[in-house]
């Protein structure tokens, strides 16, 4: 059976901050560039258990878990410098 994924731009722009749900699903995705990270820190969603993937130079990947995506991704800071 077909689903329905919904992205809502959340700054009005396609290169900004998006929220993604699938139709019938209690999961939802967020989106957001490294350079956005400190304006998304009040989002509600953030502070939630989380399954993450962080995208670096290279396409490096990392992928984890954690009860609040904020303050975990402060110990990524090396990832994102190569």
């Amino acid at each position: 059976m077909g689903k329905t994924i919904t992205t809502y731009l959340i700054e009005g722009s396609s290169t900004g901050l998006k929220s993604v749900f699938i139709s019938n699903k209690v999961c939802n995705a967020l989106f957001i560039p490294r350079a956005k990270l400190n304006e998304a820190k009040n989002r509600e969603e953030l502070i939630r258990p989380s399954l993450y993937l962080l995208i670096g130079e290279e396409n490096k990947a990392y992928v984890g878990e954690t009860e609040n995506f904020i303050e975990r991704v402060k110990d990524h800071g090396d990832f994102f410098r190569g």
